[in-house]
Order: C-alpha cells, then structure tokens, then sequence
C-alpha cells in the first residue's frame, strides 16, 4: 500500500449491476456521501482487506481506495 497522506473510502463496482459502490461501516452503497472514510493507514487496510474479502466472495470487481 502507498503511504497514507490522506482521509480514503474505498469503492469497487457490483458484480451484477456494475454500478459504483462504496464501502460503509457494514455494507456498500451507491452513494458516497455514506462512504465509511479511514482516516489513518490501519483503517485504510482495513477497508480494503474488507473489500477484498468481498472481491473473493464474487460480490464486487475493481476494489481500491480513493
């Protein structure tokens, strides 16, 4: 992972829609104002090992952190 320099979300695309989701504290949602948003590099990794768990389960495509 890159150095943390700034607060991140992470989003990804459904699987099935292809629509442009983003990680909440316990789902996705299409709207990123409800993005949960990692403010330190442990949070940031731990959004994205959500997503990729996620990603593993055939959920979402195309997951990183913005």
């Amino acid at each position: 992972m890159a150095k943390f320099k700034h607060p991140q979300i992470l989003t990804c695309s459904d699987l099935i829609t292809g629509d442009v989701m983003f990680l909440q504290k316990n789902d996705w949602s299409r709207d990123h104002r409800r993005a949960h948003v990692a403010n330190t590099e442990e949070e940031a990794a731990a959004l994205l090992a959500r997503g990729m768990a996620d990603f593993a389960k055939n959920r979402v495509i195309d997951v990183y952190l913005v």
